[in-house]
């Protein structure tokens, strides 16, 4: 591959994966791949990757580290408290979109965190992982 392609290619991954993407990469359960296309489209799924012509496969696939492997304390720190008997997380601090009390599963503190933006530092280090495989 050539500079500029290569380039071209970094560029893809710089100004397509954000923190929408990161949600995605996270809740999805473990053996799952996230990939990123020519076009800038980010795929989750099981068969990501595989695809049988050459031309229509990802740049970059990354195995996704399963939602059940993923510390629920960065996530969850501070606007809700798990609840021993669900194992779910209580909102106790308000949150657009939530009622205080209002339970939710770690999928959803994660998506509602991406959201919210906080999370400059884990959408880099998605990204240097993708481009660290072109």
């Amino acid at each position: 591959m050539n500079e500029y392609q290569e380039e071209k290619e970094l560029n893809i991954i710089k100004e397509n994966i954000g923190p929408r993407e990161l949600a995605q990469y996270l809740t999805a359960e473990y053996g799952n791949k996230a990939a990123i296309y020519k076009d800038g489209s980010f795929v989750v799924g099981q068969d990501v990757g595989n695809e049988i012509n050459q031309d229509d496969r990802p740049l970059a696939v990354v195995t996704c580290p399963g939602i059940d492997n993923i510390s629920h304390e960065f996530w969850t720190h501070g606007w809700t408290e798990i609840n021993s008997e669900t194992g779910c997380f209580r909102i106790i601090e308000e949150t657009d979109g939530f009622e205080i009390g209002q339970e939710i599963d770690l999928s959803t503190c994660i998506e509602v965190c991406c959201n919210i933006g906080h999370v400059i530092d884990e959408v880099e280090e998605l990204k240097r992982a993708l481009k660290a495989l072109i």
